[in-house]
């Protein structure tokens, strides 16, 4: 889970950023691509039996300011019950390791269909001082999808994906027909230029991860969106060999 969306990260990170951190748009210089940072060792929601995988972001602001982003992708909801207080942990050992010097951020996106208790805050006692730590949040569960095909911002396919995935998570005919839905409104798009072929492509491996599917199931996905693109006479010839190309012929 962490790769897809780094990737995604890595190709569209103002889209990202503007999509669930719209504050930070206008103080980041976005010349200086984003820089995934080493995790600490005893960083607690890195391990593999955690509920959440978690990347750290350097960027830069247009001051020459470096931020950090501790990005927490949360996965399975009420089932972790020590949710903040694994977070409050990976945060803290983030800080530690740049010597409190970075100011920190941190953004957690709920990708299961429950939330932790207390997942918005964690309460902490410093110096006799009870203090507060507030997290951004981004609950999947809560999008409706006619918002998100509404939007400009390409980000919203990726949501999409989590959102659809979460609801067909049981019914494999489901997510067959959701990743076709996507996928043909993601072409649709493109073909009216309001998005390019780079982020098509990162955007098609990022449904391909997400929405997951039986082989013989996914064959017939691959086979029914190579015949769809194949009939867009309105795709650019530039772009067709590539999209037929995410789908081989088996």
């Amino acid at each position: 889970m962490q790769q897809q969306w780094k990737l995604l990260i890595e190709h569209l990170y103002q889209d990202f950023i503007d999509f669930f951190l719209p504050d930070w748009t206008d103080k980041i210089d976005f010349q200086r691509p984003a820089t995934f940072l080493r995790l600490p060792e005893r960083v607690v929601l890195s391990k593999p039996e955690a509920h959440q995988e978690n990347l750290v972001i350097g960027t830069r602001f247009r001051d020459q300011e470096m931020a950090l982003l501790l990005l927490c992708l949360e996965k399975t909801g009420y089932d972790n019950v020590v949710f903040s207080q694994q977070l409050f942990q990976d945060f803290v050992a983030v800080r530690e390791e740049v010597a409190y010097k970075i100011p920190t951020t941190i953004l957690t996106i709920f990708l299961a269909n429950s939330v932790p208790a207390r997942y918005e805050q964690h309460e902490y006692e410093f110096a006799q001082t009870r203090l507060q730590l507030d997290f951004q949040k981004y609950v999947v569960r809560e999008q409706y999808l006619d918002d998100l095909w509404e939007m400009v911002n390409p980000i919203a396919f990726a949501v999409a994906a989590c959102r659809l995935q979460l609801e067909n998570q049981r019914h494999i005919r489901g997510r067959l027909e959701s990743k076709k839905v996507i996928a043909e409104k993601l072409f649709k798009r493109y073909i009216r230029q309001r998005i390019n072929l780079d982020a098509v492509l990162v955007l098609l491996s990022f449904i391909d991860t997400t929405i997951d599917l039986p082989t013989e199931i996914e064959t017939i996905y691959r086979d029914e969106m190579r015949a769809f693109v194949a009939s867009q006479s309105l795709i650019p010839k530039s772009g067709l060999e590539q999209l037929l190309q995410q789908f081989p012929t088996t």
